[in-house]
């Protein structure tokens, strides 16, 4: 597959903000409003490129490019910032939990999974059927169907397919296959085949967290 894109010199991290004690983080559009503008300023703040995210009612995880450097900062700056905002009259309020978690991936090997994994997690979740009916996450973005100027989705899409119209066809397929996998595997842990667990998978991704307070 064509790779047009090389990745620059800034580090790429699947980050993950967790509410804490399972706590919404968002109520009402008002409140995607805030996190949005607070994610805005970050990003413009510490040079950040986004590839992609996703809103979970309890957590919020990302695919980010950044100096390695800027990181804690980030995190903190939308953690401490929306929890502000949720929380105005706390000292200090606790929204999410700690640590943040920020892995640091191969953007050659492992970004593909990452993105997918991110993306079908609101399907895995029991939120919607398909990814497509979910409405915060940057799955629309990389299909085209809805124009977002703060997600980048040209080196994503390069490792598909050097043409954009091929590479989204191909990401629809990469996607569905994954679909397609967590039915087997439902299926046959029902049949009692034992489940696929988080270290078996994170074998060949090589996760290394790191965790910032």
């Amino acid at each position: 597959m064509a790779r047009l894109t090389r990745p620059a010199p800034h580090g790429y991290y699947h980050v993950v903000l967790r509410g804490n004690r399972r706590e919404t983080l968002t109520n009402n559009a008002q409140d995607r409003r805030a996190l949005n503008e607070i994610a805005i300023a970050t990003l413009r703040r510490y040079d950040i490129a986004l590839h992609g995210y996703c809103l979970m009612p309890h957590q919020l995880r990302a695919l980010i490019q950044i100096d390695e450097r800027s990181l804690s900062n980030a995190l903190r700056r939308v953690a401490v910032g929306f929890a502000r905002y949720r929380h105005p009259h706390r000292t200090k309020p606790d929204l999410f939990e700690r640590p943040y978690l920020a892995q640091r991936i191969d953007p050659e090997k492992e970004f593909l999974d990452c993105l997918r994994s991110m993306h079908l997690n609101p399907v895995r979740a029991n939120k919607v059927v398909a990814p497509d009916d979910y409405p915060w996450s940057s799955h629309p973005a990389y299909l085209g169907y809805r124009s977002n100027a703060l997600i980048t989705t040209a080196y994503g899409l390069s490792l598909l397919d050097s043409d954009p119209a091929k590479a989204r066809t191909a990401y629809h397929q990469f996607i569905t296959a994954g679909l397609a996998a967590d039915v087997h595997k439902r299926e046959a842990n029902q049949l009692g085949d034992p489940p696929l667990t988080d270290a078996v998978q994170d074998r060949y991704r090589s996760p290394q967290y790191l965790s910032i307070y």
